[in-house]
């Protein structure tokens, strides 16, 4: 069973994991060096953020499917925000699991945490939108896509991760326009892009892209 979980992981949610930055997996770069060498403070933060991972992947695979253990990963993780509160990684992958629990309210704050002190996550942003969307506060979630675009815009004007911040710019037109303007928006990156393999590799999300179904399933 848990095999045919982890081979119905769909392109989007691939999408997800790979521009998104909506991270299900451990990472390790988020370390401070001192002389090259880990500190042993961050040694065990990445520790518990990853063994939390491991117990959320476990349970949305259907390895193990007790909700206890994703009880036990928030717990690792708030361990982790305390010794190192200001990584993003750790609230999100919380937000993540609370997600999982159903929990949208209790995600949200989460993700505006990240936002005390990185104002211009665009990734962060636009995910509160879509909770918000999904739980049916449309107005709410149109202010979050709105700031989300504005930071993404930031990064093009400063020349950073440009193709990618095109894609999502296009893709939240899904959001605050319809399917022809995200799918308009799309082509002409391809036009401008014909050789990125970033660009090419959402051709199928943006023509088989279904709002509803997308709402619903995003964070799984």
């Amino acid at each position: 069973m848990w095999l045919n979980n982890i081979q119905n992981f769909t392109r989007m949610k691939i999408f997800l994991l790979v521009v998104f930055g909506f991270s299900l997996f451990a990472c390790n770069s988020q370390t401070e060096q001192t002389d090259g060498n880990e500190t042993e403070v961050d040694s065990l933060a990445i520790q518990l953020n990853d063994s939390a991972l491991e117990k959320h992947q476990n349970y949305t695979f259907g390895i193990d499917p007790d909700k206890r253990n994703l009880e036990l990963a928030i717990n690792e993780l708030d361990r982790a925000i305390e010794i190192e509160p200001e990584i993003a990684l750790y609230y999100s992958n919380k937000a993540h699991i609370l997600l999982t629990l159903e929990k949208d309210e209790e995600a949200i704050t989460e993700l505006r945490k990240i936002i005390e002190f990185q104002p211009y996550n665009a990734e962060v942003l636009s995910m509160i939108g879509f909770i918000y969307e999904r739980n049916g506060n449309q107005s709410e979630a149109r202010n979050w896509y709105q700031r989300s675009i504005e930071s993404y815009e930031k990064r093009i004007t400063e020349n950073k991760h440009v193709i990618n911040s095109e894609i999502h710019l296009a893709f939240l037109k899904f959001f605050v326009e319809d399917k022809n303007a995200a799918i308009s928006a799309y082509s002409d990156l391809k036009d401008r892009y014909p050789e990125s393999d970033e660009v090419l590799f959402m051709e199928d999300l943006f023509t088989e892209f279904d709002r509803e179904k997308y709402l619903r399933e995003f964070h799984e």
